[in-house]
């Protein structure tokens, strides 16, 4: 890679190397740490509700910082709050491990996905700066495969660490590995600037932290009738007036005309959104089913989610390259539909099925997003200017935590109505009813997705090339 390519930055030899490894990290947490929720429950006489917002705060945190990260990494500097931001995320994450208060492991996992949107954003960021446009997609690629190793290797360590240390081991593990990927990042070349007054709206954001926030309480409290219909319903104004604010100000945290005067890239974004209901409502589920319902290790069960991974890891460099010379729209719409014919496999288990079964299922979802993800990010990231790299990096990264989140909110709301608080070990088979109601939404929605996909496959290649100019 030559500096010339990057623009003003040098770019240094270890640099595209060091950002592909580092984002083997977050996913190693993601990957994994579902696999702790069952003796975490069992540890700190947490139930189904209080286990499900383990997961969807951290979301939250995620999706309501991604789009203030990407503004913040454009008027300031995108190795900077990479560095950083991957340190507290490894701070955070160790004094989780460490606590025993359920209130406050659930606010520090807000925290601790907000330190994550910072490493989501800024990284690929940073790979757009240092790479030319007609490389991205073998560059991002080989990106993806190391997101796909830490989901290959953070349900296989963390099934052990909970087998041999318990929950807190899991955690801990998982901020030890997140501060190795910092030492590695930490010789980026940093050129920090003070951002300008205007360069985040803090009042907006703050709101969109709340109407996440409020979002995932309401999901998990449909047990309680009326109060947490009520709670849900104030989620989605919230969200709505956000939108609506968005429109309004010079600097928006959501760039809403940027996605009115580009078609394609607002499809590509709302085809992941619909993609990435999948992976946590399967991760949760899949947990929950092979551990309490099968009644097996945590390392099996690791050990099956990590063989989908797998499939990802071979598949998703050849797909990147293939959309270096096909249209990617092509590769990634044949990805979507391999993801909804994972899911509706997966809606017909029982406390009967074969773990063939339950593999089938996690491995044709693996091949769908392992041919969508690459391509998908190529088209993204083409469709606009460098100046807006991080903006799209920031936008892209948080259509994929937005369907992770809706996927895990409907996950959340079903446990909440069928379930309700109650410790999940208690009823092995009442994960069932809720788990193939879940799986059936998943895969009408990202049908859906092929619908949408495949009806915007003739992507607008002037506009593309006329925002690379």
């Amino acid at each position: 890679m030559s500096s010339a390519s990057a623009g003003a930055r040098k770019v240094p030899a270890y640099g595209v190397p060091t950002i592909i490894v580092a984002q083997f990290v977050p996913t190693f947490l993601a990957g994994g740490i579902t696999l702790a929720l069952p003796p975490m429950g069992v540890d700190l006489q947490a139930g189904a509700s209080a286990l499900g917002l383990v997961e969807s705060l951290y979301l939250a945190g995620t999706v309501s910082m991604l789009l203030p990260s990407g503004r913040l990494c454009d008027a300031t500097d995108k190795a900077t709050l990479y560095k950083y931001g991957m340190l507290a995320f490894a701070l955070t994450t160790a004094l989780i491990g460490m606590l025993s208060s359920v209130p406050l492991i659930l606010f520090l996992r807000l925290i601790e996905g907000m330190c994550a949107a910072l490493v989501a954003v800024a990284g690929p960021a940073l790979l757009s700066e240092f790479v030319p446009p007609e490389r991205r997609g073998r560059v991002f690629g080989l990106m993806l495969s190391s997101v796909y190793a830490g989901l290959t290797l953070g349900p296989v360590a963390t099934g052990w660490l909970v087998d041999h240390w318990g929950w807190r081991g899991a955690f801990l593990g998982c901020a030890a590995a997140i501060f190795v990927a910092f030492l590695l990042a930490v010789r980026l070349p940093a050129a920090w600037r003070r951002p300008a007054r205007d360069a985040l709206h803090l009042p907006s954001t703050l709101l969109l932290v709340l109407a996440m926030v409020v979002l995932v309480l309401g999901a998990a409290g449909l047990n309680y009738g009326f109060t947490g219909w009520t709670v849900l319903a104030i989620g989605v104004l919230l969200a709505g007036v956000f939108v609506a604010w968005q429109t309004k100000l010079a600097a928006p945290v959501l760039d809403v005309p940027l996605l009115a005067a580009n078609p394609g890239l607002a499809r590509a974004l709302l085809v992941q959104v619909l993609v990435y209901v999948n992976p946590m409502c399967m991760a949760f589920f899949m947990t929950l089913y092979i551990q309490v319902t099968r009644d097996q290790s945590a390392q099996f069960a690791g050990q099956l989610l990590a063989f989908g991974s797998v499939v990802m890891i071979c598949i998703a460099p050849q797909a990147g390259a293939l959309a270096d010379r096909v249209r990617p729209a092509v590769i990634a719409t044949t990805g979507v539909a391999f993801t909804a014919a994972g899911a509706a496999i997966a809606a017909f288990l029982d406390e009967n099925s074969s773990m063939i079964q339950v593999m089938a299922a996690l491995v044709i979802q693996s091949i769908g997003f392992a041919l969508f993800s690459s391509p998908n990010l190529t088209m993204v990231m083409n469709s606009v200017s460098r100046e807006k790299s991080s903006t799209a990096a920031a936008l892209t990264a948080k259509a994929r935590s937005l369907g992770m989140l809706a996927g895990m909110t409907i996950s959340a709301a079903l446990v909440a109505i069928f379930l309700g608080n109650a410790p999940v070990e208690r009823e092995p088979l009442g994960i069932l009813q809720p788990m193939t109601l879940g799986f059936t939404i998943m895969a009408l929605l990202t049908g859906a997705g092929v619908f949408i996909g495949s009806r915007g496959q003739r992507i607008g290649q002037q506009t593309a090339e006329a925002a690379r100019r």
